[in-house]
């Protein structure tokens, strides 16, 4: 480290369903008083479908998933919802995303749509399609 860098700190709470599935995070952060008390940053909510795609990524052990995929989830249900919410951002950020997947052979997805809303902007669809090797 650099001397004179400011390093932030941070932490994660996460909130679970019965399924053991993350519905909520929140970030905390001194970002605003750097070496001060942790305040609330971020918070998101997650909302999960009905059926699992197969995540070849994933495994049982929620440390790693989080450093994969930034959540510590150990099951393949997707994520239909996810709102994004952050006072500390001038104008406070609101984001809310839609997602829908067409599962093909051995339940892999073969094409999903993500729309995303975020206050104060256009709302934007992209579509995706999935190829295996």
């Amino acid at each position: 480290i650099m001397p004179g860098a400011i390093q932030m700190t941070s932490r994660y709470d996460f909130t679970y369903d019965a399924s053991d599935r993350v519905t909520n995070m929140k970030l905390f952060t001194d970002l605003s008083n750097p070496g001060g008390p942790l305040e609330e940053d971020t918070e998101w909510k997650y909302t999960y479908g009905s059926t699992s795609v197969n995540y070849v990524y994933a495994s049982g052990n929620a440390a790693q998933n989080f450093a994969l995929n930034g959540l510590p989830n150990t099951t393949a249900n997707f994520i239909s919802k996810m709102e994004v919410n952050s006072d500390s951002t001038t104008p406070p950020l609101n984001v809310v995303s839609t997602f829908t997947y067409v599962n093909g052979a051995g339940n892999k997805p073969v094409s999903g749509t993500v729309v995303t809303t975020t206050t104060g902007q256009p709302t934007q669809t992209t579509n995706y399609t999935f190829f295996y090797q």
